[in-house]
């Protein structure tokens, strides 16, 4: 026969009270934090579970987040955009009115006036912030503005062809600012034009500029096109008389001059082969300015050009013809702005529509991790409660049976002569 010593059984029957008020503790915890598992070591698995479901929701509010973000930055490019283009409708209206052969110059210089004015408006909308405080047209470079004017007048773009975006899915993004120089620069020209631009290694301080240029002879350009020139500042002593600032136009794709050794003055428009450009400031010897052939021409061009026009074509036959040719140039150029801000409201239409479909699919992942984790974590209150009433009820019974047995003279007697 097995003896039971009297400290064996003690020790025995307290440890079962302990787990007993173990259990108990656990599920009044439950009921009290209405949650199954108050620890992961209550259940390291199911709280491996948690962690990762809990971490998808973050994920999904973050996306919540940003497809609110989103939105109102898209809807202020798409609203801006709608600016813009009723603003360069209004200055279409204004050119058709200077076609008006009853006019006089100074009737065309006062409408020239009223689309200078539509003109800075222009340039206020393409350097508009989105609700974040950044620049909407530039790119990547959203802390400056995207369009600034330089000291020969014509308007230079400073942003960059990136897009930012944000992620509203596991697997969708939407941009979130555009490159204002595909919207507003990349338009097709009813003729054939040119870009400018400085070479960066141009060495004078203050850098020297080049405006934008214009076509005042389409024909002989034409005939040229497409040709690449620059326009290279030499020493001093090629000037005739020495002592000169001077400078040659080469042609980039054959190498050979078209002008040479040509005393340059600030200011003064350089003319070659139906094209018209002006360099302002004070070049150093070596520094290079680009004048491009090219099938577009920006909105800003468009408009400073027929502002020009404008203000100095007079009443003559010649300057009339060519004031009419102006007009039909212009009005096709805007009305191809006016197409190029169409699409790119396209693209924000399209990146709306993916951001309430992400929103969709958002919401619907979010009701499943929600249920997922209620299933996991929530404590089922009638069940709890019920095992909480038998847990108390097998406590109790286990302390009054400790306490009957524990009294009983023969473990007494068996306790003195076994333990």
């Amino acid at each position: 026969m097995t003896r039971i010593g009297t400290s064996y059984y003690y020790s025995a029957a307290t440890s079962a009270m302990d787990q007993n008020q173990l259990n108990l503790n656990q599920t009044q915890a439950q009921l009290s934090s209405g949650l199954k598992y108050n620890t992961p070591a209550d259940d390291p698995g199911i709280a491996a579970n948690v962690l990762s479901l809990q971490s998808s929701q973050s994920q999904l509010t973050q996306y919540q987040s940003n497809i609110s973000t989103a939105s109102g930055q898209l809807s202020a490019m798409g609203n801006t955009l709608t600016s813009i283009t009723n603003t360069v409708q209004s200055i279409r209206s204004l050119v058709v009115q200077s076609g008006d052969g009853t006019l006089t110059q100074a009737n065309r210089q006062a409408i020239s006036t009223q689309i200078s004015q539509q003109m800075n408006a222009l340039v206020g909308m393409m350097n508009s912030k989105n609700i974040l405080g950044q620049y909407m047209f530039g790119g990547f470079q959203t802390s400056q503005p995207p369009y600034v004017q330089g000291p020969g007048g014509s308007y230079v773009y400073q942003g960059d062809q990136g897009q930012n975006s944000v992620l509203v899915t596991s697997n969708t993004q939407v941009f979130t600012t555009l490159p204002g120089q595909g919207i507003f620069d990349s338009i097709p020209s009813v003729n054939k034009s040119v870009q400018t631009s400085a070479s960066p290694l141009n060495t004078s301080n203050p850098p020297a500029v080049i405006n934008a240029g214009s076509i005042t002879d389409q024909t002989t350009f034409n005939t040229n096109y497409p040709s690449d020139y620059k326009i290279v500042f030499n020493p001093v002593s090629q000037s005739t008389p020495p002592g000169m600032q001077n400078y040659s136009v080469i042609n980039t794709q054959t190498g050979k001059p078209v002008q040479q050794n040509i005393t340059y003055t600030s200011g003064t428009a350089i003319q070659f082969n139906g094209i018209s450009v002006t360099v302002n400031g004070s070049p150093q010897v070596g520094d290079t300015f680009f004048v491009d052939s090219s099938p577009n021409q920006s909105l800003l061009n468009t408009v400073q050009n027929v502002v020009n026009g404008l203000n100095t074509l007079t009443n003559s036959s010649a300057d009339q013809s060519s004031l009419q040719s102006l007009i039909s140039n212009t009005l096709g150029n805007l009305d191809n702005a006016v197409s190029s801000i169409s699409n790119a409201q396209a693209q924000i239409g399209a990146a709306q529509n993916a951001t309430t479909q992400a929103q969709s699919v958002d919401s619907s992942i979010s009701l499943s991790v929600t249920t997922s984790l209620s299933g996991l974590t929530s404590v089922d209150y009638a069940q709890a409660s019920t095992q909480l009433s038998m847990q108390q009820t097998v406590l109790q019974a286990s302390e009054q049976s400790f306490v009957k047995i524990s009294g009983l003279s023969l473990f007494n007697y068996l306790g003195t002569t076994g333990g």
